[in-house]
C-alpha cells in the first residue's frame, strides 16, 4: 500500500495557487476532483438561475463550483 503524504493547510492552499486543477483537502490528505459533462453544466445552469431568480432580494445567494467552502471544525476545504 502506497503511503500518504500528509500536507498542511498552508502547503494545500500554496498548492492550489499555482495549478490550474482542482483539489479538496480533508484532514491532511489532497483528494483531486474530477471534471464534469455537458448535462451536468446544464443542470447546474438551470438550478443557478433558478436560485438566483429566488433569492432576489434575500439576504443569502447561490455560488458556483469554483467557490472553495472551508469548515475550519475538521479542516475540510472543498468545492461544492
Amino acid at each position: 500500500m502506497p503511503e500518504i503524504k500528509y500536507v498542511s493547510i498552508k502547503e494545500y492552499l500554496n498548492s492550489e495557487r499555482n495549478t490550474p486543477e482542482k483539489n479538496e483537502y480533508y484532514k491532511g490528505e489532497i483528494f483531486a476532483m474530477g471534471g464534469t459533462s455537458l448535462p451536468h453544466n446544464i443542470v447546474f445552469k438551470n438550478m443557478f438561475i433558478s436560485l438566483g431568480v429566488k433569492l432576489k432580494g434575500k439576504n443569502c445567494q447561490p455560488f458556483g463550483s469554483d467557490l472553495r467552502i472551508h469548515i475550519p471544525k475538521n479542516t475540510l476545504f472543498y468545492l461544492p
